[in-house]
């Protein structure tokens, strides 16, 4: 008897929607650690700590249920950090394997995992490619701000950036068998492949006022996951 993953998660509950609350939430913290309700991660523990993967293994999966948690009947497997395997006889009443079940519960000291309370909210759609863009403008926004010394860019000048952030990680990993992201298709109006730094503002506007929309997004979205909210 095992407690088993019995469906697969819907796209709000998956580990990728889980992966983008987490980059968020580091950037949240990154910008100002006073303004994230932190008591509401508690179980996420420290994340500043960990890059997505590792603490997904350590942490996250064990405090984040993706799937309701329910006994299953199952033909091989292997006890986890999240289920117990046991052996029921089928001789026995339902009573009497309640009764054995739960004084085996009791003499290993058996403690309920506490798991977070926080959830994605149910019914987002949620397209990794667009919120990974929108991480990536915010991160390309920072680059600017720290270069200028705190002075806000321009939206022609962070579309250059985030231009040039994708096309030279296409350039890098071409070659890889897992691909990258491409240039989301917005930001790519009237790009001039040749020469990154000409941008016309008129015959950009389009491109121009997406950048500025995946900044806004990705700002509204840092202060959603400071309040325990994702999305926004």
């Amino acid at each position: 008897m095992t407690i088993q993953k019995i469906q697969r998660a819907p796209r709000a509950q998956s580990k990728e929607a889980y992966r983008l609350w987490f980059e968020f939430l580091r950037r949240a913290i990154a910008e100002d650690k006073s303004k994230v309700k932190i008591d509401l991660y508690r179980e996420w523990g420290n994340i500043e700590t960990y890059k997505f993967d590792k603490w997904w293994e350590e942490i996250g999966k064990k405090v984040i249920s993706l799937t309701p948690s329910l006994v299953e009947q199952i033909d091989e497997g292997k006890a986890d950090d999240v289920t117990y395997l046991l052996r029921v006889p089928k001789s026995q009443t339902s009573t009497q394997i309640g009764e054995q079940v739960r004084k085996f519960l009791m003499e290993i000291g058996h403690q309920p995992i506490e798991l977070s309370q926080l959830r994605v909210r149910l019914g987002a759609e949620i397209r990794p490619s667009t919120y990974r863009a929108y991480l990536h403008t915010f991160d390309q926004n920072k680059k600017l701000l720290e270069i200028t010394n705190g002075q806000k860019p321009t939206s022609r000048e962070l579309l250059k950036s985030v231009r040039k952030f994708y096309l030279e990680r296409e350039k890098r990993y071409k070659n890889n068998l897992w691909k990258v992201d491409k240039l989301p298709s917005p930001l790519a109006m009237d790009l001039n492949r040749s020469d990154l730094d000409k941008i016309n503002v008129l015959d950009s506007a389009t491109a121009i006022n997406a950048v500025s929309r995946y900044l806004r997004k990705a700002n509204e979205i840092i202060d959603a996951v400071r309040q325990g909210r994702f999305p926004e």
